[in-house]
């Protein structure tokens, strides 16, 4: 096109200058043949068609030089002089060349601005074909019988990612997106909607959702228009659809995060109250609900001073007011405590945080409540503990120090830090830095007791340094204390020594404790000390008479075993004349050397029974000198409990008929088996029956037991209701020959020695003994044996 218009340019510019030769030629080859009103006519309109073209072509001083340079001044008169009449067509020829050059070129020049204003608007219609491609949104534009018209870059790429379109816009126009051949599948209702709108109702909008090939989900929000002709008929639709996918996405993140907020609004601890800038409630928290005890439809709408007694609530309106108007801030971004009135009166403490924000250009006041009553309560309890512990630590007589410790923790946190991890090694190579901590010890206060102890004018002089209180003994005993500090052990105790400030030396008991809270820090060390001085130089003479009184243990156990040897020696030489006496009274009962009378039998059976009960005492005195010598050995063995009891329920049996005495036996299931030695508890078993028959009346009864104690031994008792013991006789009954009633016991052949005896047999067994007795109801003895040990071997002999 544009070489076209050149081409037509140069044409027209060779015929001008052709037709303005050519006029100029025939004007001077035939100038002498002209008539005079001819010529003179012909030249003025050669004049004025000269001009013109002067004028629109080359210029007007152009032509001019030309036309004087052809045609002096004089030679138009010499021309008019010479030429003949008959010339005068020739003049109105040249005169209609030079008009027809004029016109020629005033076309020509029109030409070029032609030209410009196609290319410009060629260029205006690139230009918004580079816009429309450059847009993001997706933009197409429709016939109202479906055929696509129009459709921009973002369009054809979209529908190539779906791949429902073809690949570029020559394929795209002309489809139609209504067909049923082409793979785009239009709803009716869409077309029917399209359809529908009117020139008052242009715009029609909808939300479609594309799947691209990569599986991935996309929302478009198409915006359809109606362009309308002169006619008011449809003459096409302009759709402009913008992906609203990641605003989708976003939407649905805004609300899950409102979601989420509103829940944790609802299940935090703390109310949470929103008002706006007249003080009207806008939210209302659950934990408000509770705190307050309104319901939210009882609080959301009303000015929140319903939640505040008197004169906070007459207050309220006014300071607001105040804020909103000079934004001077009282509590806002600060927080502060307040107190609050419940639904049903009650004020109590809660601590208040408020945020100001803006909301749509009107101010909003978040107020966030929390409960204090209890942390009120536990901070008076907390005052009046503290005070408590002022007065005790004041006026307890044990002097108290209170240090702090922490610059020690520090300084050997950096030797850990440094490598260390042995400290006690550490402080026996450096023993420079135990002097070192106990210079960082602060000592914070001390009590009344230790001012005393030291003699000291006040607490100001003891606010020094800790070197000044030790001596060569104290550091190294300093130095287990920040070991145990180190390791863990927030209680230490140890003995101390210290020198008062007067010099003199002090022993301790020293308890080092770390208060409650400050076990990371060591802040707060109580060290409380025992004054033991006294006590030091008591046990120095208590081991001194310690000494003397072992010197005389061992021979008071010198002269017990010569007693022992001696009884053992002297029971052994009475027993064989006894022996014979018993043995020949028995014969003598039985008539073997002849008849006896009845004063006879009297006698020898007085004799029987005094050798008998003699005998008796000698062989309880036997046993009690083997075992303080000694020599008496366990033989320990698995038994039956019927081996012990039911034995000795028979062996005793004549005595219970003889006194018509009730016997119950009560055993345990559980003890299946007993662990001892079966002749020596036997041995017990006969003195406690013994001495429970003894002692009970006629028709009496007795009752054995035997039960599990807490699983780790055997008890075995013995209850009579006999004549029961004194209470200040039970301590004594247990001692060699002591009779709780002398003239009683005697009576009844009593000696003082088978209970002393029981005792030891029990202990030898490993267990105990005692009694429960109440006067003239009765008493009840009981031993007890410690349970077999499976690492124990069934049999052993002990010593």
């Amino acid at each position: 096109m544009i070489w076209d218009s050149i081409w037509l340019m140069t044409i027209l510019d060779i015929v001008i200058i052709g037709l303005v030769l050519t006029s100029l030629i025939i004007l001077f080859l035939h100038r002498h043949k002209a008539q005079r009103v001819g010529l003179y006519w012909g030249l003025l309109l050669s004049q004025v068609g000269l001009f013109v073209v002067g004028l629109f072509y080359l210029s007007d001083l152009v032509l001019k030089h030309i036309l004087l340079g052809f045609l002096p001044p004089d030679a138009a008169r010499q021309i008019t002089m010479e030429l003949h009449i008959d010339g005068a067509w020739l003049v109105s020829i040249v005169a209609v060349s030079f008009w027809a050059a004029g016109l020629l070129y005033l076309l020509r020049s029109l030409i070029p601005r032609l030209l410009r204003y196609q290319d410009a608007l060629k260029a205006s219609r690139e230009q918004h074909r580079l816009m429309v491609d450059f847009q993001s949104e997706l933009i197409d534009q429709i016939s109202p019988d479906g055929e696509v018209i129009f459709a921009n870059k973002a369009y054809i790429d979209f529908s190539r990612e779906v791949g429902t379109m073809p690949l570029d816009l020559n394929d795209i126009q002309g489809l139609n997106i209504f067909s049923e051949h082409t793979s785009i599948n239009i709803p009716k209702s869409f077309r029917d909607s399209l359809e529908s709108l009117t020139v008052e109702n242009p715009v029609y909008r909808h939300e479609t959702e594309f799947t691209l090939r990569d599986g991935r989900k996309r929302v478009i929000l198409w915006r359809e228009t109606a362009l309308f002709d002169d006619d008011g008929k449809i003459s096409s639709y302009l759709g402009v659809g913008r992906d609203v996918t990641d605003q989708k996405i976003a939407e649905a993140a805004l609300q899950d995060s409102e979601l989420k907020l509103r829940s944790v609004i609802d299940t935090v601890m703390d109310g949470i109250i929103t008002i706006n800038e007249r003080g009207i409630v806008q939210s209302y928290n659950p934990a408000a609900a509770r705190l307050f005890g309104y319901r939210s439809s009882e609080v959301i709408g009303q000015n929140v001073k319903l939640l505040m007694p008197e004169p906070y609530r007459s207050e309220h309106d006014a300071y607001l007011a105040k804020h909103i108007k000079t934004g001077k801030k009282r509590i806002i971004g600060i927080g502060r405590e307040v107190v609050g009135l419940r639904k049903d009166g009650s004020e109590f403490s809660l601590e208040l945080g408020i945020s100001e924000f803006q909301l749509h250009g009107h101010r909003m006041f978040t107020g966030v409540v929390r409960d204090i009553t209890e942390r009120k309560q536990a901070e008076k309890k907390l005052l009046e503990s503290e005070l408590h512990y002022r007065v005790l630590f004041e006026n307890i007589p044990v002097p108290v120090w209170e240090e702090d410790f922490s610059e020690v923790k520090s300084y050997l946190d950096k030797l850990r830090d440094g490598g260390v991890t042995d400290f006690r090694d550490y402080f026996k190579k450096h023993p420079e830095s135990i002097s070192h901590c106990a210079s960082l010890v602060k000592i914070l206060d001390v009590n009344q007791a230790t001012v005393d102890l030291h003699n000291a004018d006040c607490k100001a002089d003891f606010f020094i340094n800790l070197n000044d209180f030790f001596i060569d003994e104290s550091f190294p005993v300093f130095a287990e204390e920040l070991i145990a500090l180190i390791e863990g052990k927030l209680n230490f105790t140890t003995e101390f020594i210290v020198q008062k400030l007067s010099g003199e030396k002090l022993n301790f008991i020293l308890n080092l404790s770390v208060m409650p809270g400050c076990e990371s820090t060591w802040s707060r060390v109580i060290i409380a000390n025992f004054n033991i001085t006294e006590l030091k130089h008591a046990q120095v003479e208590l081991k001194a008479a310690k000494d003397a009184a072992e010197s005389i243990a061992l021979q008071a156990q010198a002269a017990n075993q010569a007693k022992s040897k001696f009884l053992s020696h002297m029971s052994h030489e009475l027993r064989t004349p006894l022996s014979a006496i018993i043995g020949f009274s028995d014969l003598l009962l039985r008539q073997s050397f002849g008849p006896l009378n009845e004063k006879q039998t009297g006698y020898i059976k007085m004799i029987d029974e005094s050798g008998s009960h003699l005998l008796s005492l000698i062989d309880d005195l036997l046993d009690l000198a083997k075992i303080d010598a000694g020599q008496v050995e366990t033989n320990k063995k698995i038994f039956l409990p019927t081996d012990l009891l039911d034995a000795m329920v028979s062996l005793l049996g004549s005595q219970f008929r003889k006194k018509n005495l009730t016997v119950n036996l009560d055993t345990d299931s559980a003890i299946e088996v007993i662990w001892g030695d079966l002749r020596k508890c036997k041995q017990i078993m006969l003195n406690l029956l013994s001495n429970a028959i003894k002692y009970t009346p006629t028709k009496g009864s007795i009752e054995i037991r035997t039960e599990m104690v807490e699983g780790a031994a055997i008890r075995i008792s013995v209850e009579d209701t006999g004549i029961g013991i004194r209470s200040e006789e039970i301590d004594k009954i247990f001692s060699e020959f002591h009779q709780a009633d002398r003239a009683r016991d005697e009576g009844f052949g009593g000696t003082g020695i088978g209970l002393a005896l029981t005792k030891r047999l029990v202990e030898l067994q490993g267990g105990e003994i005692g009694v429960e007795s109440t006067l003239g109801i009765g008493s009840k003895f009981w031993f007890t044996l410690p349970l077999l040990k499976m690492k124990e071997p069934l049999t052993e002999g002990k010593k």
